[in-house]
């Protein structure tokens, strides 16, 4: 039972794996195996407490399970416990010096802190255990050297480690490597396009960008790298949609990227019996149908484009509303739409994308749908930065800590 749950979380099915572990504790109670890959399964689902709880009945078994102090610790990691991470990450070396997964945990919880020599000194660490062949230490590193020294040295530290990370080694790390340099690069063309300078010119940043995840296609373009795959088709249409309004010839690449994700992550949700891990990865990916919208968009249909984003929205509330997994919701048609038109009633529908806010109107004189022009990227971007914010208030307002409701939108950043 134990094995098989391992198998199901190679293939991400982690309710399936849960499952299987609870199996394998009935027959062994005392099994810190199977304790810790449960926790493992929980954590992947972003169950955090869930794995805690198992980590420590693992740990009451066998408390030198040196990997369940390090699983332990990047739980509380995610639960931004850094300091409770670090005593558990000096657990497992205090069993296993040698252990270079926990010198990088280490690593990332200092960052967090941001306490960056110590984060690098660990990173160093877990790389001259693994004759610089360690790329969680690397990347690490250059996202460290991101917030010390700027995005150059960043490029620069990612450039170094792609020297020892070699592809017919390690394909996933190369991938990785050559994703988080594009990321770096689209990142810098945002500022540019976002800055106050008379001429702007984020297009060579974002040509850079568009590079690097070609590159990062390359390595992670297999079976085994699903997820990673997704998200790579995340960025790569991201940056795609950005040029476009340069280079025309983007918008098919846009719509051709778009495309492969969806038929990929229909894919990858097909494999999937249970319907918790078939939500859990769909609300990850919901980006592919966002930008769906965007294509229909760019190819002029703008009433396939407001059902698109109907369909879109009625989906993720039906998810939230039942907790489990759909593809075809109730939803509306045009037809229906305009049943409810008059000569004083209009209907508007809102759709948000990584790339576009798009109003869409539908009134008796406006059949099919029409779409007002897309607010502007930064207009995007501060809403991201909005969205962050208010996260953050409403997170410290719950626990008591905030003394004010987080501000609306308007307050924040404007109405323009």
């Amino acid at each position: 039972w134990n094995n098989k749950g391992g198998i199901h979380c190679y293939l991400k099915q982690y309710q399936e794996a849960i499952s299987c572990y609870e199996r394998a504790l009935e027959i062994d109670h005392n099994s810190h195996y199977a304790w810790n890959d449960k926790g493992v399964a929980h954590s992947n689902l972003k169950q955090y407490q869930e794995a805690i709880l198992c980590y420590e009945r693992a740990l009451e078994i066998d408390p030198k399970d040196h990997i369940a102090w390090y699983n332990k610790g990047n739980a509380h990691g995610y639960l931004k416990q850094y300091q409770e991470a670090i005593s558990c990450f000096n657990r497992a070396l205090e069993i296993e010096p040698n252990f270079h997964y926990a010198w990088t945990g280490k690593g990332v919880a200092h960052k967090d802190l941001k306490q960056y020599q110590e984060a690098i000194l660990c990173y160093q660490q877990a790389l001259a255990l693994t004759d610089n062949k360690h790329w969680e230490a690397w990347g690490n590193w250059g996202g460290a050297l991101l917030v010390l020294q700027g995005e150059d040295a960043a490029l620069a530290k990612w450039d170094e480690a792609l020297q020892f990370i070699l592809p017919q080694e390690d394909a996933e790390g190369c991938g990785m490597l050559h994703q988080y340099k594009g990321k770096v690069y689209y990142r810098k063309g945002k500022k540019e396009y976002d800055s106050s300078k008379p001429f702007i010119n984020p297009y060579p940043h974002w040509q850079a960008a568009y590079s690097c995840y070609l590159q990062a296609k390359q390595h992670l373009a297999k079976p085994h790298l699903p997820v990673q795959y997704l998200e790579l088709l995340v960025d790569l249409a991201q940056v795609c949609h950005a040029l476009a309004p340069r280079y025309p010839e983007m918008r098919k690449e846009a719509a051709d990227v778009v495309t492969e994700g969806i038929t990929c992550l229909e894919r990858f949700l097909s494999e999937l019996s249970s319907e918790l891990d078939k939500r859990f990865w769909a609300q990850k990916f919901i980006t592919f149908a966002r930008l769906r919208v965007d294509t229909l968009l760019d190819e002029g249909d703008a009433t396939a484009a407001l059902l698109a984003a109907e369909h879109q929205k009625n989906l993720s509330l039906r998810w939230m509303q039942q907790n489990r997994y759909f593809t075809n919701p109730p939803t509306v048609t045009i037809e229906q739409m305009q049943q409810l038109l008059a000569p004083n009633r209009a209907i508007i529908h809102w759709h948000v994308s990584d790339q576009a806010i798009t109003t869409f109107i539908l009134t008796e004189a406006l059949t099919p749908a029409k779409a007002l022009t897309p607010a502007p990227l930064p207009q995007v971007w501060k809403l991201e930065n909005w969205l962050k914010q208010w996260k953050s208030h409403y997170h410290d307002y719950r626990k008591g800590g905030g003394k004010e409701v987080p501000l609306s939108y308007s307050d924040n950043v404007g109405t323009e």
